[in-house]
Formats: C-alpha cells, structure tokens, sequence
C-alpha cells in the first residue's frame, strides 16, 4: 500500500495537484460526489479524453462540460478529485483500487488510509474516496488503515479539532435549551 501511495503521489505531480488540494477540494456532498464520479466515469470512457489527461496531462474542462452537462465550475473546483479517481481506476495501483472500489459499495466513513501527514494532522482517503483530516498521533505511518471517530473530521483548514468539538458541544447544547424553551411556552400557552 505504501509504495502505491507514493506512486499515485508522483502520478498527481505533473497536474500540480498536492495532498492540501485532495483535502481542499474534495466534495463534501453526495450530489457533487456523483457528478464528479459522472466526469471521471466519462473520462475513464473516452479514449481521448483518457489520452488527454494520462498522455498529453491537459485537463479539458470545456469537452467534460458538453459530454456531462455538469457545471463548468465544479469540474474546475474538483479537478483534483476527479483527476485523482481517473488516475486510481486507471492505472495498475490494484490495492488502493481495492480499497477505495467506487464509494457506492459501502457507506464507510469512518475508516481511510493514511497518505499524507502535515505538523497538526494527517490527511486519510476514505472508502467512499474523500479526502480528510484527522487529528496527528505519534503511532501513525503513512499507508496504514485507521479508524477515526467521525466527529474528530475537520474539513476546515487551520481550525483546531478541539474548536470543532466545543463548537459541537455548544450547538448540541443551544438546540436542547431551544427544545426546551418550545416545550415550555407550549405548556404555557396550551393551559
């Protein structure tokens, strides 16, 4: 696994795409997923559009907007994510194939293999092919398979997991005291 990751990082390096542009710009939505999925469907499909982006490392924007009717933007904001599934489904990287095999066999979110590691975080791709940050722990390796609680994701940039969590905490708590208040007034009024 390790040696495919670090094939499929040099496969990333003539498109300019690094492992922040895998986190960055990776949907968080099913709707976007599937069209981005569409595009890279298409591409796998197409022998020129397949030559274009493993020979001639062009990545054509406006042919993929006419064949898939999916808006110019998105397939400009999430090239990285869709450059990167084209280059996984074809190529030889049968494990990490494998591994991620479509997002559509299983809703996993909460297992990924580690690619990359950053000072504060590591970046993880998980079964249904996101790209996510997860808190760094000193026993982590780079190709290993970890299990995170969803909770402990933070798909914003510079923003402390610890942040994240009282953030939860608090809306956690202003919905049960809003709960509250509208059960109350309910009682009240209904007497």
């Amino acid at each position: 696994m390790l040696y495919e990751i670090s094939i499929f990082k040099k496969m990333l390096k003539p498109f300019k795409i690094s492992d922040e542009n895998l986190l960055k710009y990776s949907p968080r939505n099913d709707i976007i997923k599937h069209k981005c999925f569409k595009v890279a469907e298409e591409i796998l499909k197409n022998n020129d559009l397949l030559e274009d982006i493993l020979t001639k490392k062009i990545y054509p924007v406006s042919k993929l907007q006419k064949i898939t009717q999916v808006k110019k933007r998105d397939i400009r904001y999430h090239k990285g994510f869709i450059v990167s599934a084209v280059l996984i489904f074809s190529s030889k990287l049968d494990t990490l194939k494998g591994y991620i095999n479509n997002f559509l066999d299983e809703k996993f979110e909460k297992t990924g293999v580690l690619i990359a590691m950053k000072e504060n975080y590591g970046i993880v791709v998980t079964k249904e092919f996101l790209f996510l940050s997860i808190p760094k722990k000193p026993s982590m390796a780079i190709g290993q398979t970890l299990e995170f609680k969803s909770f402990y994701l933070s798909i914003i940039k510079g923003v402390s997991h610890d942040i994240v969590i009282k953030v939860l905490i608090i809306i956690a708590i202003l919905s049960m005291s809003a709960a509250f208040l509208f059960s109350f007034l309910a009682q009240l009024f209904l007497v």
